[in-house]
């Protein structure tokens, strides 16, 4: 057999073999691996019999047809990049010549992406740079993002774009994107980790109903569509779409701070039953679920929504309040409805179809609209009058105000349109006067600015402008027919627009006592002034607003003299003592104290104590510098040793006897470092001398070292008991025993002041302690510089225990207040009281601002007096509660600052309803003014005027409309009273005019005043 003829017998067993145990046995072999260009691809053969050998061959496999890959014989295979699109194949054939064959896999590229890895964020495939293995472009025709669970790829729904927005199905899994060509090639991504939901529920807020946290039976509450966030591991939050998260509702009511279900009731909006008025189902909150793929989370309404008509009731009790009753016991509109009619029709309208069924006096609020706009259309009709108005037109307007009842025309204040119409009517050629009322009536309106200012101000920014206008307007209205004098509307805001510029001309008055006073005397007068800008009201605040820098100016008048003192506690603080610089420096001192004394704002106590114990410090080391002086004017060759030894010791004695403080001001202490020796002895050279020279050394040596206390006090204590042994020849030469005398007297003190402090260290009870280490901190500072300076370490101790004490106190010791007031809030300065109390005698002593807080338990205890008043007067006595107001400190006023009171079942700022009541009373005594005026005013040069009748309608009505307090201060009432005895009188005699007889003799017995009243009113 040839050789050939073998190898063919050799191969055509295998040819016919190999498809049948491949296709037998394909499943028994695996390829794993991703099959992306650049990955390793791997034969699996775990299923395949374990006592064998094998051997591996990769293939391409193109249209059926394999190309074998000679050089890969392993079971593992490295994808090249050439690969991309082919299909692979591996066969795997045992020692017994078995084979075993995979399935083809298919290459895919690799693909990037770049973008977030939260929900919500935006991935990006990115194709940029890929290319086929052909010259032409790449299109890629088709994308798919997919989310791997259970490590199996699942396609997501609808993503087949570039482009993705991670949805939250994704969260916390993995994702990748398949791309594929229009060449068939196919493009995979790595995968991505998405971060997993971190959900949170913002506020859920309720619609649908009134408004407040109330609602009413028969209201619909509505669930705002939550905000639902998830937050990255970036602490960045991300809203969810409404689409992506699904929502289930529970209405639940509030129990304590328990919660009970309502049945039936889990849809997003709930009508509150009609009947749980009177049930224990009073407030309403729901729970809200959220759902985002599988993560849930649920979240409660904080605020509950409470079922209440207090609001309904308050409405009520607003409406009630538009109509009044006159002094005939007649019902009529109050004077003030205009501008109170608005806000209750506004709070009305805001509610909702079923609250405004339980108003049961809507009736009045709706006449009363409707006979606003009413008159006000015939005011208008009125006003619109040309001067050429036919009488026709007149008796027109005077039937349709006749037709107006009782309660339309009390809106006619003063019955100002009825009597122009009569006026008109009685003399039609005076119509031109109806133009200046107008001109009149819009001057005095301008006199204010802004008309929705509850509280308006005046259009004038200063007295003398206003002063110009209103003169203006008394001059037009003197300048009408007498009739129509009594027909000016607004006169109300004129009569108030007078009395407020009296008043700001009388503040303006008091700046006149500033000039020629002292920083002193204007900082205690600016005071005066400034409480009588607090007792203005705003409308004369605006008024005098131009001078408050000047009274600035003056409150700071010893700001400048501050200024300097601060300039000269610079200078001397920190200073030392310098001979060429000693009486400037005493001098500032002097200065500075004296300033501090005069300075009525200048309150920096410390600062005062420094100042002071700098004075008796300086005083002291002037009499050591008086002594050192002396000291060195002996030194002279006649002056004998002994005079001058003793004049050393004495002024170093006294030297040494001087705190740390004192001593660094003796400019001239450098004279001390010599200790003078005896020129008199000469030769020194006997024994005793030499021994009596060493032992002045060892002393000058051993108290040149004082920094470690104990080394020092046991070198002095060697050094006085060697001293005592010394022979009397050797001692008359150490000619420095006086320094060791005085350390040993140091080294006592210290010692004595150590024993004080281990006996206040000891002390077991905190409150004696305390009390104990303030007494040893006193004594430390009576010590002089040496003995201040061994015992340093011992008064760090004591310092860092008191340290201790009073930093428990720190919150007792903030600033409590400052220029304008109390910082905190009463509650507060309440809290900070009580805390205080709650102390010890001892522990009261650490309180640094114990003064301030005292003044504090004064004003909280007159401020809550105050309030108990305030909500006890408020509807009994109004004046009472403004005559207490005006009783309260600048400081006490601060502390009512965002404090709320009850008013008509809802909280509102005290100080705000003071300011109102405080205008209502300011127009009460407008109104008070107004009336002593038009009393005065009924009579001229003794007779009566002629519109006396009118007059006197219009004075009653604002006398009847005063409180009882208030009609006592018209002091005038005798004349009003005259004035309607005498009308009657004159009355009464108009009435006999039939019997001419009696007519006579009554009117005969009239006085010339009445006459002339008679005869004015039959005119």
């Amino acid at each position: 057999m040839t050789k050939a003829k073998f190898l063919l017998m050799a191969v055509a067993p295998a040819a016919i073999i190999m498809p049948i145990d491949a296709h037998a046995a394909s499943e028994q072999v695996t390829i794993e691996g991703s099959g992306m260009v650049g990955t390793e691809l791997k034969a699996d053969i775990t299923s395949l019999p374990k006592d064998a050998n094998y051997q591996y061959e990769w293939y391409f496999v193109k249209a059926g047809v394999e190309e074998l890959l000679s050089s890969q014989t392993s079971n593992v295979y490295l994808i090249p990049s050439d690969a991309l699109g082919k299909s692979i194949i591996v066969k795997v054939t045992d020692d017994r010549g078995k084979m075993y064959e995979s399935k083809k896999i298919v290459v895919k590229g690799t693909l990037s992406t770049e973008g977030n890895d939260y929900v919500n964020g935006k991935l990006v495939a990115k194709i940029e740079g890929l290319s086929s293995n052909t010259n032409k472009p790449t299109v890629f025709t088709n994308f798919q993002w997919y989310v791997l669970e259970d490590n199996k790829a699942k396609p997501i729904a609808n993503e087949t774009k570039l482009e993705l927005v991670i949805p939250p199905l994704a969260a916390d899994k993995l994702i990748f994107v398949e791309a594929k060509t229009e060449d068939g090639l196919v493009y995979v991504s790595p995968n991505k980790k998405i971060q997993k939901l971190n959900l949170s529920i913002e506020a859920i807020e309720f619609e649908g109903f009134t408004g407040g946290d109330f609602v009413v039976p028969g209201d619909t509450l509505k669930v705002k569509i939550p905000v639902v966030t998830t937050e990255t591991d970036t602490s960045q939050k991300i809203t969810l779409e409404s689409k992506q998260i699904s929502f289930t509702y529970q209405w639940l009511y509030k129990v304590g701070s328990s919660y009970s279900i309502i049945p039936n009731a889990s849809t997003p909006s709930y009508m509150i039953p009609k009947d749980t008025q009177d049930s224990a189902m009073k407030d309403i909150v729901v729970k809200v679920t959220a759902k985002v793929g599988d993560q849930v989370i649920s979240g409660i309404a904080v605020t509950p929504i409470r079922i209440s008509d207090n609001h309904i009731k308050a409405i009520e009790k607003q409406i009630a309040t538009l109509l009044t009753m006159d002094t005939q016991k007649r019902v009529i509109y109050r004077e003030d409805i205009k501008s109170v009619l608005s806000q209750i029709d506004n709070q009305y309208q805001k509610l909702t179809p079923a609250a405004k069924a339980q108003v049961t006096n809507y009736s009045i609020l709706q006449r009363a609209v409707a006979d606003i706009a009413k008159v006000e259309r015939l005011a208008a009709q009125i006003k619109a009058l040309d001067g050429k108005s036919s009488l026709q037109q007149l008796q027109q307007l005077k039937a349709e105000y006749d037709q107006l009842d009782y309660l339309q025309r009390s809106l006619d204040a003063g019955n100002i349109y009825q009597q122009i119409v009569d006026l008109l009517l009685k003399n039609p050629d005076s119509q031109k006067e109806l133009a200046k009322l107008g001109e009149i009536n819009r001057l005095i309106t301008e006199l204010l600015g802004d008309g929705m200012d509850p509280i308006p101000q005046y259009a004038s920014e200063t007295t003398s402008i206003l002063a110009e206008k209103i003169a203006d307007i008394d001059a037009k209205i003197n300048a009408l027919l007498p009739e129509y004098k009594t027909v000016v509307q607004n006169q109300a805001i004129l009569t108030m627009a007078k009395a407020d510029l009296k008043s700001a001309q009388k503040f303006e008055k008091l700046f006149d006592k500033l000039q020629g006073q002292t920083p002193k005397q204007k900082v205690a007068t600016a005071k005066s002034i400034r409480s009588a800008y607090l007792k203005l009201n705003l409308r004369q605040q605006g008024l005098v607003e131009y001078k408050l820098p000047l009274l600035v100016e003056a409150e700071n008048a010893e700001r400048t003299t501050i200024e300097e003192l601060e300039q000269l506690l610079a200078e001397v603080k920190g200073a030392a003592g310098l001979a060429n610089e000693w009486e400037t420096l005493k001098s500032k001192v002097n200065t500075i104290i004296s300033l501090q004394k005069s300075l009525k704002s200048y309150n920096d106590m410390a600062t005062k104590n420094e100042m002071l114990q700098m004075q008796k410090d300086l005083k002291a080391a002037e009499k050591v510098i008086i002594q050192i002086e002396k000291y060195n004017a002996l030194l002279k060759p006649e002056t004998k040793f002994n005079k001058i030894q003793s004049a050393f010791h004495s002024a170093l004695k006294a030297y040494n006897k001087l705190t740390i403080s004192q001593q660094k001001y003796v400019y001239n202490a450098t004279l001390l470092n010599e200790i003078p020796t005896n020129n008199e002895i000469p030769g020194e050279t006997s024994n005793d001398a030499t021994v009596g020279k060493k032992f002045s050394d060892d002393i000058k040596n051993a108290l040149n070292d004082s920094s470690d206390f104990e080394s020092y006090a046991r070198a002095v204590d060697e050094l006085v008991n060697k001293y005592k042994e010394l022979p009397k020849g050797v001692k008359k030469y150490v000619i420095n025993y006086a320094d060791l005398k005085a350390a040993e007297a140091n080294v006592r003190a210290v010692r004595s002041f150590d024993r004080k402090v281990n006996e206040a260290l000891s002390v077991a009870d905190s409150t004696k302690q305390y009390s104990k280490l303030q007494t040893v901190q006193k004594a430390y500072s009576k010590l002089n510089a040496i003995q201040q300076e061994l015992a340093q370490p011992l008064y760090v101790k004591i310092s860092n225990k008191i340290e201790e004490y009073t930093e428990n106190y720190n919150d007792l010791n903030k600033e409590l207040m400052d220029a304008n007031g109390y910082i905190f809030s009463l509650t507060e300065v309440k809290d900070m009281i009580n805390k205080y109390n709650a102390l010890s005698s001892a522990e009261k002593k650490l309180i640094t601002n114990a003064q301030d807080l005292k003044q504090a338990i004064s004003d909280v205890k007159a401020v809550e007096s105050f309030i108990k008043k305030f909500q006890t007067n408020l509807e009994k006595n109004p004046s009472a509660i403004m005559k207490d107001f005006r009783k309260l400190t600048t400081l006490q006023i601060s502390l009512l600052e965002g404090y709320e009171a009850e008013m008509n079942g809802q909280l509102t700022s005290l100080l705000e309803e003071i300011q109102k009541m405080e205008t209502s009373e300011q127009t009460a005594n407008d109104v008070v003014l107004e009336t002593i005026d038009s009393i005065n005013e009924l009579q001229i040069d003794g007779y009566y005027v002629s519109d006396l009748e009118n007059r006197l309608i219009a004075i009653k009505d604002n006398y009847n409309s005063l409180t009882a307090m208030q009609q006592k201060l018209v002091k005038n009432y005798s004349k009003l009273a005259q004035a309607e005895s005498d009308l009657q009188k004159v009355r009464e005699v108009k009435l006999l005019k039939d019997d001419e007889e009696a007519w006579q003799k009554a009117y005969n017995k009239l006085s010339k005043k009445l006459e002339q009243l008679y005869e004015s009113i039959n005119s």
